[in-house]
């Protein structure tokens, strides 16, 4: 494994410089297998106490119908969601609204919450309960707790560490007035979240302003925590899309070798002690994600769009599938806790554990891929749940699989650094 001043020596090179050594770490452990999480997505609410330059996601409460998604508007997803093979229950909402909108506190006290998160356990019990969908939840910066509340209701937790330049949180920087930005604070939820044994999802937001040294230092941050609490399951490695109704509608988007860069430098830091994602439907170059050393696409919707990202579709899973074929890599469905923590004790509720393997099978993947699903969705699109076919053909053929690359004798590129 890099030390750390290999790690910072990365800043040197190109992407190219490292793609051959980042896609060999991932062949020697990953093989030809790419994974994708089938899921609904849940905005539980577009409230939030922060105010981020780049994010659509977040709305005021005047600009909403509701201002939080209701049992039954959750229950009409699920619903959906089940008819179409999909197993995780992604909730995605705005940080602590409460804090921040009397009104997203006077709805939650009329229903018998005090908190956002209150709320968010109580619907992720719904989910998985009613529908024996397994939900992820994305609370944002939240207590040890608070964390350990919903460890009882989800089966893995995630929130992005976007960067760990404190300097971001500053006047004129994207973080600008967001409290639950600040480095220190997303660290310590990470930390808690390690503390409280739960299978955690973060990464790095690209091309906010943030440097080369700066994202190996964030991800040097991570790798600690998860060498000593061993609960990051996956690292996301995710390119800044400016949108246009934002303060940073006019800031361009984050540089195709930069992002390509962080993700080979993020294997290259991990190795295999975590997966490394990038989603799909922000990539404009899926071949190159694979070069670059991802094993997972992250959740991908046959019901829902992506609300964080609504502009961008999800791929369809057969065109996703050919072109990921050419490299001898075949896409495979997993659950949103990822094989390898479904057996490590103590990552798992016990009362959870019999969803879990009720659609997983020995090896922890999930049993009814919908890759392999010969039914066409039928279930209609519509303004408010955009439903997409990504079933239309089954991919049964057997598929050829390319010799992995010869063994590498170090993790660090043999290549000369850029002048």
């Amino acid at each position: 494994m890099l030390t750390k001043d290999e790690a910072f020596r990365l800043t040197r090179f190109s992407f190219e410089d490292i793609a051959d050594n980042a896609s060999a770490i991932r062949d020697e452990y990953a093989l030809h297998t790419i994974t994708y999480s089938p899921k609904v997505f849940l905005p539980l609410t577009h409230l939030c106490q922060d105010t981020c330059s780049y994010c659509s996601f977040a709305k005021s409460p005047d600009s909403l119908e509701s201002l939080f998604m209701t049992a039954d508007q959750i229950r009409e997803i699920c619903t959906q969601g089940v008819e179409n093979n999909c197993f995780e229950a992604l909730f995605t909402l705005g940080e602590a609204p409460e804090n921040r909108y009397e009104q997203a506190s006077l709805w939650l006290r009329e229903r018998g919450y005090s908190t956002t998160t209150d709320y968010l356990a109580d619907m992720a019990r719904l989910v998985i309960t009613e529908f024996s969908l397994l939900p992820h939840v994305n609370p944002g910066a939240i207590s040890g707790k608070e964390i350990r509340l919903l460890k009882e209701v989800s089966i893995s937790q995630g929130m992005m560490l976007e960067s760990i330049a404190g300097r971001l949180c500053e006047p004129g920087g994207p973080h600008f007035g967001s409290p639950d930005k600040t480095p220190a604070r997303r660290l310590a939820t990470i930390e808690a979240a390690g503390r409280a044994q739960v299978p955690f999802t973060t990464g790095l937001l690209v091309g906010i302003g943030d440097t080369r040294h700066e994202r190996i230092e964030g991800l040097l941050a991570l790798r600690d925590l998860n060498s000593t609490y061993g609960h990051i399951q996956e690292i996301i490695i995710q390119n800044f899309i400016p949108k246009p109704v934002t303060a940073m509608a006019s800031t361009p988007e984050c540089d195709h070798e930069e992002h390509l860069w962080t993700i080979a430098a993020a294997r290259m830091i991990f190795e295999n002690t975590t997966h490394i994602q990038a989603p799909p439907n922000l990539a404009s170059s899926i071949p190159d994600l694979i070069r670059a050393g991802i094993d997972d696409f992250g959740g991908i919707s046959t019901v829902t769009i992506d609300y964080v990202n609504p502009e961008k579709p999800w791929p369809h899973l057969k065109t996703l599938a050919d072109q990921i074929l050419e490299f001898g890599k075949k896409l495979k469905a997993r659950a949103a806790i990822y094989p390898e923590f479904i057996s490590k004790p103590g990552f798992l509720a016990d009362h959870l554990r019999v969803f879990v393997n009720a659609v997983t099978n020995e090896k922890g993947y999930i049993i009814n891929d919908p890759l392999k699903n010969n039914e066409r969705n039928n279930v209609s699109a519509t303004k408010q749940y955009k439903s997409i076919d990504l079933t239309e053909v089954a991919v049964e053929e057997e598929i050829p699989l390319l010799p992995l690359r010869q063994k590498r004798g170090s993790n660090f590129p043999v290549s000369k650094p850029r002048s």
